[in-house]
């Protein structure tokens, strides 16, 4: 077996900016929507689905959202375990004494997804993949983090929507390059299953129709695995703890590879999907793909 990867170690000061950024992000779109549809940590907020925010969602089906993806939380957490719970509560000091069972579970739930996003491979993955291609693909492109719900029921991380067409351009699956826990086995063998079936399902998505943003569920939208190996993820968010406005060389190198990727991954998905309907979706991604390179991108790699 080989050396376990460890994920990028970054002082708090570098995390706060990697945050601080991510809420940036989420903010500039929020205000180009006209309301809060992102939460501070750059995903979609289920509850501005909901019926009293404008959308669609009814009160109880929020609910039932919710409780699944609490109930996956606490099994891939270990805080289904009355130890770990017990571990948690005492070393990030979190009085459960007056609380209910329900609002234990979201207090320590809290605690870790702050650090899991923060400290383990997959979430700095995700924190490193939605900066770059913010950074690059807006304003045309809203890119956001998917809501928790899809993230755990469809293996999708991330959404990029086109404003001018309204077109849901792909979802990605942001798989660091470590060894397999048991959610990253389930990903991956969700995001092979997307593949044969015709694509992924988003439950909580976005469109524009006639510049106005407009909430919705999609079906056969075309899920893409953006990998981003450990070493990378250092080097990019190292990078952009810095606090530099323009986009730096690891970052710009990563956008590189994630549209070759995604460009390889198109013709691999046609060739299993001639006659579905998702071929449709692909071929018009295809087509808007173009627009993702970087002017000074070349068509493929090349020593310099």
């Amino acid at each position: 077996m080989g050396e376990a990867i460890q994920p990028p170690k970054l002082e708090r000061s570098n995390r706060e900016v990697i945050r601080d950024s991510i809420a940036g992000m989420s903010r500039e779109q929020n205000s180009s929507v006209g309301f809060e549809l992102l939460s501070e940590d750059g995903r979609l907020d289920e509850q501005a689905f909901t019926v009293a925010k404008g959308g669609t969602v009814k009160k109880e089906e929020l609910k039932r959202h919710q409780a699944v993806v609490r109930k996956l939380e606490l099994e891939w957490s270990g805080l289904a375990k009355p130890e770990v719970r017990s571990f948690y509560a005492e070393q990030f000091r979190v009085k459960l004494d007056d609380l209910s069972q329900s609002e234990a579970d979201a207090a320590l739930l809290k605690v870790w997804r702050t650090r899991h996003e923060e400290r383990s491979t997959g979430g700095s993955a995700e924190m490193a993949i939605t900066l770059t291609l913010y950074r690059q693909l807006a304003p045309r492109y809203l890119v956001v983090r998917a809501a928790r719900y899809d993230d755990a029921m469809h293996g999708v991380d991330n959404l990029i929507i086109d404003r001018e067409t309204g077109e849901v351009v792909a979802a990605f699956d942001d798989v660091a390059d470590e060894p397999g826990g048991s959610r990253e086995q389930k990903k991956r063998k969700r995001l092979q299953a997307g593949k044969r079936a015709g694509g992924t399902e988003v439950t909580y998505g976005v469109t524009f129709e006639q510049g106005e943003l407009v909430r919705r569920s999609f079906k056969h939208v075309p899920l893409f695995a953006l990998q981003i190996a450990a070493g990378d993820i250092s080097k990019v968010l190292l990078e952009m703890a810095g606090g530099v406005a323009e986009p730096g060389a690891a970052e710009v190198e990563l956008y590189d590879r994630l549209v070759a990727s995604l460009e390889q991954q198109v013709d691999e998905l046609l060739a299993l999907h001639p006659e579905a309907e998702i071929a449709e979706r692909l071929q018009r991604f295809s087509h808007l793909l173009p627009s993702f390179r970087r002017e000074e991108a070349k068509p493929t790699y090349a020593a310099s």
